[in-house]
Parts: C-alpha cells; structure tokens; sequence
C-alpha cells in the first residue's frame, strides 16, 4: 500500500530538497511537454503565487526547444531507464533530451539563445553566471 503525504508535508519536502540541492540558487524546471506539471507543482503550494521565493512561474520545456532548434531527432529512450511515467525514470529521459538538445544547439551556434527565448517570454533575465545546464533538481544528482 503506498502511503499519501499531506500537501504541506510534500511542499516542505520539496523545499528542503530544492534548498539543498540547488546550494542557494533558483531552481531552473525542465519537462518534456511540462506545462500542466507546472501547475501540478504549483498546486502543491497553493497556487503559483504560493511558489517559494525565487522559484521560476514556467517550466522550461524540451518539446519547445527541439521545434524551435528545427525539431532534430532525438534518441529513442532506454529501456534501461524504466518505466515511462515514473518520476526519477523520467528525469532521467529529461536529463538526456536536454543534455541532446544542448549539443545540437551549440553545434548550430545557438546555445544560450532559445533559453533567453524563454526567460524574456517570461520577464525574467538569466541567472548570472548560469550555462543554462541545470535540470530538474532530482535530474542534476542522479549521476550521484
């Protein structure tokens, strides 16, 4: 039997996790195709305006950026990652997308372009310093 946790339970868990992983700085979200994930997440907390200080209003999504890179072929997911719809087996498949859709943006000379596409969409400058390479937090340790 899976055991459920409260919301604020679950949102606290979150936080910490965030907080700890990132090491001080904003979370960056990515999906695949992540727009209702975004408001799942936020749900968690109460609405979008409940997201804890810093955190993004969008989620950066990978179905966007391949389309506005050309939409090159991706590879075909591993089965070695696990099932689909299980959350750290889809971290994973986001992991490697971004870490594809990087390499083909920065042979087109195109790195750092389509994410400042994002954030001016959203009113929101890049993080100093930042090369764009951050994941989901759960997908930036999995290597650990």
């Amino acid at each position: 039997a899976h055991a459920w946790k409260p919301r604020l339970k679950i949102a606290q868990s979150l936080s910490h996790f965030v907080a700890q992983t990132g090491k001080g700085t904003p979370p960056e979200w990515w999906g695949d195709c992540a727009a209702y994930d975004h408001v799942a997440l936020s749900q968690i907390f109460g609405s979008m305006s409940d997201l804890p200080a810093g955190w993004p209003y969008f989620t950066n999504d990978l179905a966007q950026w391949a389309a506005m890179l050309g939409n090159p072929e991706l590879p075909a997911r591993p089965a070695s990652f696990g099932p689909e719809h299980d959350a750290l087996a889809d971290a994973r498949w986001t992991r490697e997308q971004y870490r594809h859709l990087d390499s083909v943006a920065r042979s087109l000379g195109r790195h750092g372009q389509t994410l400042n596409v994002f954030a001016a969409a959203c009113d929101r400058a890049p993080q100093p310093g930042s090369d764009h390479a951050a994941l989901l937090p759960v997908a930036r340790h999995l290597d650990s």
